[in-house]
């Protein structure tokens, strides 16, 4: 799906991910790589954490577009690591 494709879905721009310089440095071969909706295309949940370099609110309206933008449905939940996590359904 394009950029320009993925706006028809929705008036507000496309969130664009700061590359994190602090996160994973104890990993030095850590690239930073944004989601891209066929990337969530693929996942049965996705989870929320501070090393994506995102507000809380900019990730729920990110998935709120992509369920809009792919059909798909699903629940906010808790994981096993008290994580808020985007469960999708089957």
């Amino acid at each position: 799906m394009t950029k320009k494709h993925k706006k028809e879905f929705t008036d507000e721009e496309e969130i664009e991910h700061p590359l994190e310089k602090n996160a994973y440095k104890h990993d030095p071969n850590y690239k930073f790589k944004p989601l891209t909706y066929s990337d969530i295309d693929k996942y049965d949940a996705i989870a929320y954490g501070p090393f994506l370099g995102i507000p809380w609110e900019e990730f729920n309206k990110m998935i709120k577009r992509y369920c809009k933008a792919s059909k798909r449905k699903g629940k906010w939940k808790t994981n096993e690591w008290g994580t808020q996590t985007f469960h999708f359904s089957k």
